[in-house]
């Protein structure tokens, strides 16, 4: 196990990191990964909102999810 990550994935919900990172973690990977999240996004937003403006709050957390495992995907 790594010593230490500043990774937020590895914090418990106060903020503080935990004693010791998991085998299992990739930095390399969640960097590459958090890259990913403005595409999705704008993605998302553009395919949830209506013609009026409205953004449809279930909608866009679907095709958010959607989009990122498929850009995932490709790292």
């Amino acid at each position: 196990m790594k010593p230490y990550c500043n990774c937020a994935e590895i914090k418990d919900e106060e903020g503080n990191n935990y004693h010791s990172v998991p085998e299992w973690h990739d930095c390399q990977y969640i960097f590459a990964r958090n890259q990913l999240i403005p595409t999705a996004d704008e993605f998302a937003i553009a395919n949830s909102t209506n013609e009026e403006g409205f953004l449809n709050p279930d909608r866009y957390t679907q095709l958010f999810s959607t989009k990122m495992d498929a850009l995932a995907l490709e790292l």
